[in-house]
């Protein structure tokens, strides 16, 4: 068994992460594509929004390397749902927080979102005027 210092486990306990009460999981693609189409932009106008909006505790981002959807870059992808945001902007990833905050579902640069078992293309519905 290995011994743990008083300071190792404080430092533990206080900065990793606990899941207890996050409701939601953006996963913020941070690879080649995507920063160069601005992720870095949008990582931090989301992480800021989810702070000045008080969301810390509900809402938690990662930073991760392509996600394979590099011509709609940058992509942000949310859990639990599944949805796949493609070409977002720091304007659109706050909006995306905001929808998030209100539990309301964001449609903007909605590119797929998981049903039945499997991701899908979404589809706008089309009303007739």
């Amino acid at each position: 068994m290995q011994a743990y210092s008083i300071l190792t486990i404080y430092f533990l306990r206080r900065h990793i992460l606990k899941l207890e009460g996050i409701q939601s999981h953006l996963l913020i693609c941070n690879g080649k594509s995507c920063m160069r189409g601005g992720a870095d932009h949008v990582t931090n106008a989301i992480r800021t929004c989810i702070e000045v909006e008080k969301l810390t505790s509900t809402v938690h981002t990662t930073r991760t390397l392509c996600n394979g959807m590099c011509k709609e870059a940058p992509v942000v992808i949310h859990y639990p749902s599944g949805q796949w945001f493609t070409r977002m902007t720091p304007e659109t990833g706050k909006s995306l927080v905001h929808a998030l905050a209100a539990n309301e579902m964001y449609i903007p640069h909605l590119s797929h979102t998981y049903e039945n078992d499997c991701f899908r293309p979404y589809h706008k519905p089309r009303y007739n005027d």
